[in-house]
């Protein structure tokens, strides 16, 4: 065999064991502590909803404008791309 295959057979072999190496740690990942146990602790350190706001909270809440206002006029009309009446 040539110097030329020798080098193209190793970087097959090497990617081949890569990809199978890759499977399987992508069949037999580790378990993670995941989904409802890891909701079950959050839940566990959070403490009960009081109601109560500060004063930050409030004066963020104060400083919001809404600025969209919805025009209940002309719903239901039978041709909704014409001019409105």
């Amino acid at each position: 065999m040539k110097k030329k295959d020798l080098i193209v057979l190793s970087a097959a072999a090497v990617l081949i064991l890569g990809s199978f190496v890759f499977i399987y740690f992508m069949f037999f990942a580790p378990k993670t502590k995941t989904g409802a146990a890891t909701i079950k602790s959050v839940v566990d350190k959070q403490s009960t909803i009081t109601g109560v706001f500060d004063d930050a909270t409030l004066s963020k809440i104060s400083g919001l404008k809404n600025y969209v206002s919805t025009n209940l006029d002309n719903i239901g009309r039978t041709n909704p791309f014409g001019p409105l009446e």
